[in-house]
């Protein structure tokens, strides 16, 4: 499992739950001091990025079946109608 935005307010409780609950999840963000296995550096605006997080967080923990978001994003348009560069 993968929460992307971990480091934010709501990231950081849902990491929190999820680990009292006993699941190993990666916390990803662009703003992780220092990376672990539990904690990953990743920049959600390049596409390299989030694959080389989903690469390195499966190596680490196994395949990733769930994300669960919490990064913020400044686009306000529907889903259907944005693009990776977005």
């Amino acid at each position: 499992m993968i929460v992307i935005g971990g480091t934010g307010e709501i990231g950081k409780a849902v990491i929190a739950r999820l680990r009292a609950e006993g699941v190993r999840a990666v916390c990803a963000s662009n703003d992780v001091k220092q990376e672990t296995a539990d904690e990953m550096r990743v920049d959600i605006t390049d596409e390299a990025s989030v694959a080389s997080l989903f690469e390195r967080a499966e190596k680490a923990v196994g395949p990733i079946s769930v994300l669960i978001n919490c990064a913020g994003v400044g686009v306000f348009t529907s889903i259907a109608d944005t693009s990776v560069q977005d």
